[in-house]
């Protein structure tokens, strides 16, 4: 069992529930950057993983799932991405 921020190879498979596509962990992209996530012909159904800076580390994470392994899933957070924005520091609020 993984503890929280990690993900294993050994999750169960995953089926869509619209067109009944098995969904297996792959590397996905989207405007934010690569991501190990489950997709179909629906689109994409969930991001397991922070984003990462290149395609290479998202597959070398994939491939240790593939074969059993862990990974934490929270390494590649980009901090960047979290800080407030700078009309939300103006007014006391944090952007999330």
């Amino acid at each position: 069992m993984a503890i929280e921020g990690e993900l294993t190879g050994t999750e169960k498979l995953v089926t869509c529930r619209t067109c009944y596509v098995a969904m297996p962990l792959s590397v996905l992209l989207s405007a934010a950057g690569h991501y190990i996530g489950r997709s179909c012909d629906c689109g994409p159904h969930s991001r397991e993983t922070s984003y990462y800076s290149t395609i290479d580390e998202a597959q070398a994470d994939l491939s240790i799932l593939s074969r059993g392994g862990q990974i934490d899933t929270l390494r590649n957070t980009h901090y960047s991405l979290m800080k407030p924005k700078q009309e939300d520091r103006k007014n006391g609020m944090a952007s999330r």
